[in-house]
């Protein structure tokens, strides 16, 4: 490297400081850091907020080119957000924000908190903190994302007629529906968290609404979606956790119009597979793990022709019938780990798609006669068969056996 050489990256580095370019992490606001599109104040014991006084050097480090800032606040001991709390930021180029606050002890927001936002786009993440209340400051901000979970919220007034893009909203310390919920316009994704009724009583009305998630809930029946929800004849997706009195079939009364292509019950203690699955021929992708399924029969799948993915792993299956998949031609991927099975299902061998992915916990072993053999063959991507071995000489696996014992066969 020449001496002329090194000068001019010399002066490109300094040039680069002057003008607030920099690419590492800078101590800033006392105690946080800062980079292009970040100001990263986590797990600070911060117990008030840093002022955000913006300079024009450090708001040209700040700058990227798609204008987005994400402000990390998330991991302190945070109680207030005061007035005008972030005006500051807008002295900013940034037109999208993103606010982690979760995991504080946030109990107020003040109403001018987000002051001189007018214009821009937040997304709000205040996930476990201790509000009673939905902060009424979100009335007036242009919010596509709000997550709310984790707070003990018992009013909601703040969400009434409201549009969002995806919500995560706390339900555990409500018996009913808040009325204010009702005309929560949410265009794409629901979160439901904790809801201490066995029947659901209620539902937003939105046109646009695709995917529902409900998790770690007392609900039992669930027939007012099908019966009494109007305006939801876009969602296709249906996702619970830990739901342990749930009853799906509670989904079809009413003779409702739900037409549900992705579902997940994990976590519900199920112990078989429900047959009211069948009422659903749209289904592509099903998980069912973590429950208490212990076969799969020729009836559980029977009429799901468009299923294309299934989740049955953590269940104790010890059985799964010859025609279990029968009818779901096109099923091309099965996960199935952590079963009790003993042996690799030769169910699976009926399954015509192709490729074919199997997810299984290994080893599996397998019978390696002619009979046998012959129908993992037909598996389409037998590669997937490496980690299966003969019962009777363990060290050969599936693969190994096809060049060895299936040719003697014929």
């Amino acid at each position: 490297m020449t001496g002329v050489t090194l000068y001019l990256i010399q002066i490109s580095a300094i040039c680069a400081v002057s003008q607030g370019f920099l690419f590492d992490d800078q101590v800033c606001f006392e105690s946080c850091s800062c980079r292009r599109g970040n100001i990263d104040c986590r797990n600070k014991n911060l117990v008030v907020l840093p002022s955000f006084y913006v300079t024009t050097g450090l708001a040209n480090q700040l700058a990227t080119s798609d204008r987005v800032l994400m402000i990390k606040l998330n991991d302190n001991h945070l109680k207030t957000i005061p007035s005008h709390a972030f005006t500051n930021l807008t002295a900013t180029d940034a037109r999208y924000f993103y606010f982690y606050l979760s995991d504080n002890q946030i109990s107020e927001i003040d109403e001018s908190a987000f002051a001189g936002f007018e214009g821009r786009v937040i997304q709000l993440f205040l996930t476990n903190n201790r509000l009673t209340s939905v902060p009424g400051v979100i009335s007036r901000l242009t919010l596509p994302y709000l997550d709310i979970s984790g707070n003990p919220l018992r009013t909601f007034g703040a969400l009434a007629d409201v549009s969002i893009y995806e919500l995560h909203v706390e339900l555990s310390s409500v018996t009913t529906w808040p009325q204010p919920l009702t005309s929560t316009r949410v265009n794409k994704t629901l979160y439901i968290d904790g809801y201490n009724s066995e029947t659901l009583d209620g539902f937003i009305e939105s046109e646009q609404l695709v995917s529902l998630h409900i998790s770690e809930t007392k609900l039992v029946d669930l027939s007012y979606l099908s019966c009494n929800a109007t305006n939801v004849s876009m969602l296709s997706e249906i996702y619970f956790r830990n739901n342990e009195k749930l009853d799906v079939s509670s989904l079809h009364l009413c003779n409702g119009s739900l037409n549900i292509r992705r579902l997940s019950i994990r976590g519900a203690h199920l112990p078989s597979v429900p047959s009211s699955l069948r009422m659903w021929p749209e289904l592509v992708n099903l998980d069912l793990s973590n429950n208490s399924i212990t076969a799969l029969t020729d009836e559980n799948f029977k009429g799901l022709s468009q299923l294309e993915e299934l989740y049955i792993s953590q269940n104790p299956i010890n059985s799964i019938s010859l025609d279990a998949f029968a009818t779901n031609v096109k099923l091309n991927s099965v996960h199935f780990q952590q079963t009790a099975l003993a042996t690799f299902p030769l169910a699976l061998t009926r399954l015509v798609s192709s490729p074919l992915n199997l997810a299984f916990t290994y080893p599996m072993y397998v019978q390696c006669e002619c009979d046998v053999l012959t129908q993992l063959a037909q598996i389409n991507g037998t590669r997937t068969l490496g980690r299966v071995y003969c019962i009777t000489q363990s060290s050969v696996d599936v693969l190994e056996a096809f060049d060895k014992i299936l040719p003697k066969c014929h």
